[in-house]
């Protein structure tokens, strides 16, 4: 019995432990999504201000 509870003990752990990985991982994403649309939308401005600067 306590060899059986020990077990479910650790799967317990190891359930939680890779549900935290897994949102580290989803939040990681968002950042780095965010991180890109950030840059693109920069990369757009400086284009447009390039492009006016010119007419």
């Amino acid at each position: 019995m306590s060899r059986n509870r020990t077990f479910a003990i650790l799967k317990v752990l190891t359930f939680s432990e890779n549900r935290h990985e897994i949102n580290v991982q989803n939040e990681n994403r968002k950042k780095l999504s965010n991180l890109r649309k950030h840059a693109f939308s920069k990369l757009l401005d400086i284009c447009f201000k390039k492009i006016f600067l010119y007419f």
